[in-house]
């Protein structure tokens, strides 16, 4: 009998950020891309110095997976949020990195990147908030030519899934 183990599956979610799992039905299938080298990104402040782009770029990672907090906000209005995802797209150092490396920018929210210290559930403009996460995930997709944000659908595609959260696999 043939194992159902898939070592090349990833989730990702609110309460399990990225994870290697026994997994199911991918919401993306990357079957051209041999997933070899992952790089990881989280607590990133936009308005601060991104040196390690360049670094990340060097290593060749295959896929750049948004961990939580992408970027932190100046404030807790919605407009504070636009204006982080703004500035963070902005980046020379970032635009540069997507640019050259080509590949799926994947990503799942956490409680700054809803605008807020602390942000989930109860926040204000809760869904407003995560379709702004996912335009910066499309962003990032657009100008990497990644297919990372194909998933991005399945939120929409199905209003059961709260939050946002996504299964690919690859190879």
């Amino acid at each position: 009998m043939a194992s159902s183990y898939r070592p090349n599956a990833l989730i990702l979610s609110l309460l399990l950020p990225l994870a290697l799992v026994n997994a199911g039905t991918a919401d993306v299938v990357h079957s051209d891309l041999s997933l070899k080298s992952v790089a990881f990104g989280s607590c990133n402040k936009p308005s601060k110095p991104q040196p390690l782009w360049s670094s990340i770029e060097s290593l060749a990672p295959d896929v750049f997976v948004w961990t939580g907090d992408a970027f932190y906000t100046n404030g807790s209005e919605l407009e504070d949020l636009h204006e982080a995802i703004e500035l963070q797209n902005s980046r020379v150092e970032y635009t540069h990195f997507l640019t050259h490396a080509k590949l799926p920018v994947i990503g799942t929210i956490d409680d700054h990147d809803f605008g807020v210290n602390d942000g989930g559930k109860e926040t204000l403009k809760r869904n407003e908030r995560i379709d702004a996460f996912v335009g910066f995930l499309k962003f990032a997709n657009s100008l990497a030519g990644g297919n990372g944000s194909e998933s991005l659908s399945a939120r929409l595609a199905d209003p059961s899934r709260d939050g946002l959260y996504s299964l690919h696999t690859f190879g």
